[in-house]
């Protein structure tokens, strides 16, 4: 079932992608200079630029696909690991140079953009920062070269403990699961993910375990998902979609909760896993053409898209750069995808291969 689903999947992460890079170009403007950008935010208009509840969902669906792999598979840790990193770190690291060549180009103060802007590239590029970058290790600005990065710190952490994760999931009974991530989540309290830090990885590591316990359980949760009715699906659905677009709360509430409010969103993320997984509406939605495509560029369009806007801000006025920015980036992520993504794949597949062709 999952297998024919995955390019469900795979559009619900190109759909998440673009959240993403279009909350970037929102989060450019000034509040107090442009309103219609925070009214945007606020707005059901949210589904379109929740950027955080986007990546929560990326998180989610690593755990999912991840675990969903390896448990159809007899592949052993060290072919798990090239595989994994075959995949995901070439493109990284070619963004992390990309990113620096813009920093490097174009770099340096801007007057009348946010605050959120002028945490990147306002310092010079050096060998400290771009080894910091690369290497993933210690705490750092993970902003200071691209906004997006600070996801993949985590993505690539926890890769490199995921099928240990999947082993405790797997076996662990489910309320032990759930109190290992409720302790990874309050581990994290009062620190900033954005700054590469260690205790935020445990709190993800926890969202990567959901998606393997959905993994463990699908049988149950899409009995459970077609059991119900139309209208009570419907209502759920509404219910599911509040949560991922507000679930994440207002500054003061996260302020009180912290990470803990992560979880209201990870709720609503895993029922549209489950829709896109068992829904014929849904699914046939998820396959429509452009979100397809979509789906098979998300990395690349995730990796590229700060560094053209940034460029685009530093260069043009900033409704020039807002109007060249979507065409720009897409330009961008095509020829991204198949010089540096498309190889990585190919990579990826070929280790999977070799594995295979061991295990036989």
């Amino acid at each position: 079932m999952i297998r024919h689903r995955h390019s469900e999947l795979d559009a619900l992460r190109g759909l998440a992608a673009l959240s993403v890079v279009l909350r970037h170009l929102l989060n450019v403007f000034p509040r107090d200079t442009y309103p219609l950008a925070d009214l945007l935010v606020k707005a059901p208009t949210r589904i379109l630029f929740a950027g955080h509840e986007a990546v929560l969902l990326f998180f989610l669906l690593s755990g999912f696909v991840l675990a969903a792999s390896i448990l159809s598979s007899r592949l052993d840790y060290p072919a798990f690991l090239r595989r994994r990193l075959c995949r995901i770190y070439p493109p990284y690291a070619a963004a992390v140079g990309l990113a620096a060549l813009g920093a490097i180009c174009f770099g340096g103060p801007r007057d009348g953009v946010s605050t959120w802007f002028a945490m990147t590239w306002n310092e010079p590029v050096t060998p400290a920062m771009l080894s910091e970058q690369l290497l993933l290790v210690g705490r750092f600005d993970t902003a200071q070269l691209n906004t997006a990065f600070w996801s993949l710190v985590y993505e690539m952490r926890i890769s490199l403990i995921f099928p240990l994760l999947l082993l405790f999931t797997v076996h662990a009974p489910a309320w032990a699961v759930a109190v290992a991530a409720a302790g990874a989540t309050t581990a994290a309290a009062g620190t900033s993910p954005y700054e590469a830090d260690w205790l935020p990885t445990l709190h993800y590591a926890g969202i990567f375990a959901a998606g393997a316990v959905m993994v463990r359980t699908l049988d149950s949760l899409q009995a459970a998902y077609e059991a119900i009715g139309g209208r009570s699906r419907a209502i759920l659905s509404l219910a599911a979609l509040a949560l991922v677009l507000y679930g994440y709360g207002p500054p003061s509430v996260r302020a009180h909760f912290g990470f803990f409010t992560d979880w209201f969103v990870v709720a609503g993320d895993a029922w549209l896993i489950m829709a896109a997984l068992s829904s014929r509406r849904f699914g046939s939605a998820l396959r429509l053409p452009a979100i397809q495509y979509l789906g098979r560029v998300s990395y690349s369009l995730y990796l590229v898209h700060a560094t053209v806007l940034f460029s685009l801000v530093h260069l043009l006025p900033l409704w020039g750069a807002a109007l060249l920015y979507l065409p720009l980036t897409f330009g961008v992520t095509a020829i991204f995808h198949r010089l540096v993504e498309a190889p990585s794949i190919q990579l990826s597949k070929q280790a999977w291969r070799r594995a295979a062709k061991a295990e036989a």
